[in-house]
């Protein structure tokens, strides 16, 4: 039995900077079918701390996981672990970013986060990550989670279906979705999501470039949603003929992502650094050609997965040949080497283990 808990603000809205898009979907967004679900928990607000620990005290779950974005969350759930200890529930939490990346630059964040990790991690009995990498890393930033059982578990297939809206007409020209390969239609690159420094728009630029200049056959698409200062990078990239890239520096969304890549050939990812990626898994789940960094994290979740072409971290050079590779990767569809259902045999696993663990210690 699964119930949601779900977070209603999960930071400061001026801190956020897609915060235009905060609270734009309801709960059915989620197509969960009939699991329960209430969205209660508030990072500021007293009274959702209260309402959610009245819940958690009256469904008495087995297993509290908690979801770590941000530390913006960690007051809450600190005493929501404390609560759950004492209803007797295992406690487990699930790193999908070991800080929140635009945490950074906030004065204290990183001392006040690793503050409140240490007492969390004094009501937690398991931690569960998305890459092997990150296990070493949990335990170099967050001291007090590595004694804690661990557990790697990638990122299930991204998908956003029943969609039915499309993108502006300059970008139709599916490859994919045709029997050969159409020597007439240039190779289309796709970049997305939101840009950041790390997800090294700057190297694919440049990159790009090289292959225009080689009159390479090629095109690229830019689309998401600017978080910092881009406009360097993108007046490199207006250098190059205006038939040879499109950007769409916005949110994309839910109802577009699909119609977004089956438009495009090959995904490029040139991260700079990352604990996992969610356009690479929705790239897996569309089978299509895949060009990313060699960075730890990314090769793990790309083992298995037959459509990857490798690049050095931060080279343009080494990118545009894995790029050039790629281009006879076109036409192919490639098979996802994860599924959600050995995800879930993962979790229920790990669950089993924590459980037991527990109950071996109250003994």
């Amino acid at each position: 039995e699964v119930r949601l808990l779900l977070i209603r603000h999960l930071c400061p809205r001026f801190l956020y900077p897609g915060r235009r898009h905060v609270g734009q979907y309801d709960l059915g967004v989620l197509r969960l079918g009939e699991i329960p679900a209430n969205e209660e928990l508030d990072w500021f607000s007293i009274p959702s701390l209260w309402i959610a620990s009245r819940r958690l005290r009256h469904q008495r779950p087995d297993v509290l996981l908690l979801q770590w974005w941000t530390s913006a969350m960690a007051h809450n759930y600190l005493l929501l672990a404390r609560r759950a200890k004492q209803l007797g529930c295992s406690v487990v939490i699930e790193l999908h970013e070991l800080r929140d990346v635009g945490e950074h630059g906030i004065p204290f964040a990183s001392t006040y986060t690793h503050l409140m990790m240490s007492r969390l991690a004094r009501h937690c009995d398991g931690v569960i990550v998305h890459s092997k990498a990150d296990v070493q890393a949990v335990s170099v930033q967050y001291p007090a989670l590595s004694r804690l059982p661990s557990a790697v578990i990638f990122h299930g297939p991204q998908e956003h279906g029943n969609e039915t809206a499309s993108l502006p007409p300059q970008t139709a020209s599916s490859r994919r979705a045709l029997p050969g390969i159409d020597s007439s239609l240039p190779i289309r690159f796709l970049y997305f999501g939101v840009i950041r420094p790390y997800k090294g728009l700057a190297d694919l630029v440049r990159a790009f470039g090289t292959l225009v200049q080689e009159r390479l056959p090629v095109h690229l698409t830019i689309a998401g949603e600017p978080w910092t200062h881009s406009d360097q990078t993108l007046a490199e990239l207006r250098k190059c003929d205006a038939k040879h890239y499109t950007t769409f520096l916005q949110y994309i969304p839910d109802n577009q992502v699909t119609a977004l890549f089956r438009e495009c050939d090959i995904l490029v990812a040139p991260y700079r650094r990352v604990s996992a990626s969610g356009p690479i898994s929705m790239a897996m789940g569309a089978g299509m050609p895949i060009v990313t960094t060699r960075l730890p994290a990314l090769v793990e979740a790309c083992d298995g997965y037959n459509g990857v072409e490798w690049a050095d971290v931060a080279s343009p050079v080494s990118l545009a040949a894995a790029m050039r590779r790629a281009i006879g990767r076109v036409g192919g569809t490639y098979h996802n080497p994860h599924s959600w259902d050995t995800n879930a045999d993962r979790y229920l696993t790990f669950f089993s283990e924590i459980l037991a663990g527990t109950q071996t210690a109250r003994a």
